[in-house]
């Protein structure tokens, strides 16, 4: 319109935390764009006296999901028979602010969350640790370092995670 205004006839609009239209190609979680994309691997790598909570080892990017308060990107390190390491990646859309977990998958629907697990960290996920300064996006791919404390509970509370994702 020669006024400047946008008239929109169905669909929806992104709108950056900045108050400007985010352009079609751009994520929801500004600022990130192209967070969709398939992500590199991840390496965690756990010290201390873990016992049976070493998940130390490479994570496979397996996917990414776009929910109203938050995104979501998840690898996963396979240990067969359904089982697994699955570490969580979370955007808190109104707080930009970035949270993690790392999950043990027992398979058939049980398991435990073993690293990170700090249930009052993280403003849009509960069980998950404010990872905020330590991680970005570059190029379409999160990245950065940071490590999550291990979870009493499970008996892992003398280890520590340090989680490395992106190129």
């Amino acid at each position: 319109m020669a006024d400047g205004r946008i008239k929109i006839s169905g669909g929806r609009v992104l709108i950056s935390s900045a108050g400007k239209v985010a352009t079609a190609d751009a994520c929801c979680c500004e600022p990130c764009t192209g967070c969709g994309n398939p992500q590199p691997d991840a390496l965690v790598t756990v010290a201390g006296a873990c016992g049976g909570c070493d998940c130390s080892g490479p994570y496979t990017f397996q996917a990414f999901a776009d929910y109203p308060t938050y995104c979501h990107w998840h690898w996963r390190q396979d240990l067969g028979g359904g089982a697994g390491w699955d570490l969580h990646v979370y955007y808190c859309k109104l707080t930009s602010t970035w949270c993690s977990h790392i999950f043990l998958d027992l398979g058939g629907g049980g398991g435990f969350a073993y690293f990170g697990t700090d249930p009052n960290d993280c403003a849009c996920v509960a069980g998950a640790t404010d990872v905020t300064p330590h991680l970005a996006c570059s190029g379409g791919d999160v990245v950065g370092t940071f490590q999550l404390i291990g979870d009493v509970a499970p008996g892992c509370g003398g280890c520590t995670a340090t989680v490395t994702v992106g190129p």
